[in-house]
């Protein structure tokens, strides 16, 4: 699988990953949203260097950090359900973006 298609796939995963979580659901499943919103995150500050739009790239970063399962963040849960619908919506929303350069 090329780049491209491997990074639509994780944003759109990720996305309704983060606007699922306000349902409720097993802590496990919180865990999990973690490890996965921090490697995608990772993965997509990467991806957005490679096609050379570099500020969304940077974007990416602030979920990756917030949502890290190794020096895990603690915020009420209210703040934690807007983070999730915000940071769904980014994933999702970066699905339009366009690079210069096509991996």
């Amino acid at each position: 699988m090329e780049y491209k298609s491997l990074a639509t796939v994780i944003r759109i995963f990720t996305g309704l990953m983060l606007i699922c979580a306000l349902g409720s659901w097993p802590y496990a499943y919180y865990q999990f949203l973690r490890i996965v919103v921090c490697g995608a995150s990772f993965f997509l500050v990467w991806y957005f260097n490679e096609i050379q739009i570099k500020s969304l790239g940077w974007l990416f970063i602030v979920p990756g950090l917030l949502f890290n399962p190794i020096f895990p963040v603690y915020l009420d849960k209210q703040l934690w359900q807007t983070l999730d619908v915000a940071f769904g919506l980014l994933f999702l929303a970066s699905l339009t973006a366009k690079g210069k350069k096509h991996t």
